[in-house]
């Protein structure tokens, strides 16, 4: 009876030993608790191998089996804590599962782990080259894998990882996932490739596929590069001796060819300046030429991926300088101490109008000499008139026309007041004086009060100190009354006549030597008796030098009058200062232009013809004449210089510019004590 019992216990074990669906089925109690920690130690493309801890009271262990999900079977035991399952297929998952054994106890199965052996080689590998650059990579999907590895090997090297590429997944709606591939777009042209790829999951990497070699083309020839068109245009043609001249280069290919890329070269005058061509295929720059003549301007292009190199020429023609011809010099018997242009009879060619001071000349000092430098006559025609100065008197003249009657008129001042000489069709009529509170020691003439008629501006020393007065003209040859304001400086300023503020009406510019300043007036009210004026700019000179004359006028060309200050002394010492009018606001703080020794009687006007003003110095004692030209651009060159016969000093009045010869070229017309009048033509 016992062995009968026996036999059903083992056949009831044996029972137990099966899982059917549902999880395992025991006709006896477990032996322990399950096993822990299953896990899986490594896995091949055939093996996977597992661990797990040891089971309290197990003296083996059943392994269990099955698809993920479902039902699990006994596949193996072993007394050990490891088993490895072998014969599994490549790229498969698997669900396993253990239990312990006791004697003839089994206990209930651990929870489950899933499984993936390594993925099989990808198979169907090709390899298609695109482009010149780009090859396409493609493969059949391989079970298991997670991702792939593309490998690339050329010239027989060992292949290197060129990419990691994903697992496609389905993107159409479809629900098929697309063939995996990778596009190479790192090659090279004319290059022979073996590509390879493996299949990568959690498990580890297969072995590499069958490779696949493709070559790729070569590039295209290069089409043929086209020769483009130079040219080099320039801003000014003719340009003169120290003009600022802008040129344009410009490289063109055919009608509706690209626009030409790089860099140009330009050279002239053995100097070259590079340039890089813009959208439009042009480059700019600009050159100051300091020499005359013919210069061939090169621009030598460097050519692109589509164009050749080339070169364009132009020619420019550069002028010389305008010089003043060598001076002549007209004996006067006396000492001249100012000179005027003016057309005293009418007959549209100005005079040179000197007045002298005492030489020891009875009948020469003292006097008005007008200088009629008629066409063709080898030396001018002279009209002396009195004066009415005396040893005293400062002699400065002035001229314009204050009664306008379209003849020039010369105002000379003196101790009395001033003298003006009206011109007629027979030339200056005897002066006529119009008294001053006090002796005038300069004068201007312009139009300071706005009705259209120059009116007379003189400085004053008077009894109880020194003032600017207005002998406003009355349009009749006579003045209205002297209006006058009063100067706080103890000297006697040197007057200039300009439209400062851009008004349109003439400001009064006074310059004091001892106080190194220059003020400008402006406003000037009427009526008569009562004038006044308005201090619009004072400003102190730069330098330590006294200045010696003042000028004003447009010397950077952009429309408003600056303030010309010559200052005495030697090189480096002697400067002539430019106060420019901003645009903004006053006067500015001046800066210097490097001078000859002494410049002193300073005028601000046209000397070239070019309708820029220049400005133009006499240096006292040291023999020239110097000019400052205003090129193109409104700089002013370096001064000129011209010889002139020798005078120690020239008074602020000493110099003039204007066309007594008739030639349509500004003459320069000095007052010197040792020669006379000294004229330099302009040529």
């Amino acid at each position: 009876m016992r062995r009968t019992v026996r036999n059903v216990v083992v056949a009831v074990l044996a029972a137990g030993s099966l899982l059917v669906p549902g999880g395992l089925a025991y006709a006896a109690p477990p032996s322990s608790a399950p096993p822990t920690g299953l896990r899986a130690t490594g896995a091949t493309t055939s093996t996977v191998s597992l661990a797990w801890n040891p089971a309290s009271g197990a003296t083996s262990y059943q392994v269990l089996r099955g698809a993920p999900g479902g039902a699990l079977s006994v596949v193996g035991s072993t007394g050990s804590t490891t088993y490895t399952d072998t014969g599994r297929t490549a790229g498969t998952s698997y669900a396993y599962a253990v239990a312990g054994v006791r004697k003839t106890k089994v206990s209930a199965p651990s929870a489950p782990i899933t499984v993936t052996t390594v993925p099989p080689a990808p198979t169907g590998l090709t390899a298609e080259a695109r482009s010149t650059t780009e090859v396409l990579v493609a493969w059949a999907s391989t079970p298991g894998a997670s991702s792939y590895e593309v490998y690339r090997g050329t010239g027989g090297a060992t292949p290197v990882q060129v990419a990691t590429v994903a697992v496609p997944v389905p993107g159409d709606g479809t629900g098929v996932v697309p063939a995996p591939g990778w596009l190479d777009t790192t090659a090279s042209p004319s290059t022979t490739y073996t590509y390879t790829v493996r299949a990568v999951n959690a498990s580890g990497t297969s072995a590499a596929s069958a490779g696949a070699t493709v070559t790729t083309p070569a590039p295209p020839p290069p089409p043929a590069k086209v020769v483009p068109t130079v040219t080099v245009t320039s801003s000014l043609d003719p340009a003169r001796h120290g003009d600022l001249v802008d040129y344009t280069v410009r490289v063109s290919g055919p009608d509706g060819s690209p626009v030409p890329t790089g860099a140009v070269q330009v050279r002239l005058l053995g100097q070259t300046v590079d340039s890089v061509l813009d959208a439009t295929g042009s480059a700019t720059f600009d050159w100051v030429f300091s020499q005359d003549g013919s210069v061939v301007v090169t621009a030598a292009y460097q050519g692109d991926s589509r164009y050749e190199s080339a070169d364009g020429t132009l020619t420019q023609v550069v002028q010389p300088a305008p010089r003043l011809a060598a001076y002549q010099a007209f004996d006067t018997g006396s000492w001249p101490e100012s000179v005027v242009v003016a057309d005293v009879d009418g007959n549209g060619r100005s005079e040179a109008v000197v007045v002298t001071a005492f030489y020891f000349d009875d009948t020469n000092d003292y006097s008005v000499f007008v200088h009629d430098f008629v066409p063709g006559a080898p030396a001018p025609a002279v009209t002396r008139l009195s004066a009415g100065t005396s040893y005293t008197d400062s002699s400065a003249a002035a001229s314009g026309d204050v009664d306008g009657d379209g003849f020039g008129d010369v105002v000379v001042a003196s101790d009395e007041g001033v003298r003006t000489f009206h011109g007629s069709p027979a030339g200056l009529i005897a002066g006529v004086l119009t008294a001053t509170s006090g002796s005038v020691t300069d004068v201007v003439v312009g139009d300071v009060s706005g009705d259209g008629l120059d009116d007379v501006v003189v400085a004053v020393k008077g009894p109880t100190g020194s003032y600017a007065a207005v002998l406003v003209s009355a349009g009749d040859g006579a003045y209205v009354a002297e209006d006058r304001v009063s100067i706080t400086h103890s000297e006697d300023p040197v007057l200039a006549l300009g439209d400062v503020t851009g008004d349109g009406v003439a400001d009064v510019v006074a310059m004091w030597r001892s106080g190194r300043s220059v003020e400008v007036l402006t406003d000037f009210a009427l009526p008569a008796g009562s004038g006044s004026w308005d201090t619009w700019s004072y400003q102190t000179l730069p330098g330590t030098q006294w200045p010696t004359a003042v000028a004003a006028g447009d010397t950077n060309g952009d429309g408003l009058t600056d303030v010309v200050v010559t200052a005495g002394g030697n090189r480096p010492d002697s400067r002539v200062t430019v106060l420019q009018r901003l645009a903004g606001g006053k006067l500015s703080a001046g800066y210097s232009l490097l001078s000859y020794d002494i410049p002193e009687p300073v005028a601000v006007t046209d000397v070239d013809g070019d309708e820029r003003a220049d400005i133009v110095t006499a240096h006292g004692g040291w023999n020239r004449v110097g000019v400052y030209r205003q090129n193109n651009h409104g700089q002013l060159l370096d001064e000129q210089l011209f010889p002139v016969p020798y005078a120690s000093h020239y008074s602020p009045r000493a110099l003039a510019v204007g066309d007594v010869t008739g030639d349509g070229r500004q003459d320069v017309l000095l007052a010197d004590y040792n020669n006379g009048l000294v004229l330099l033509r302009g040529s």
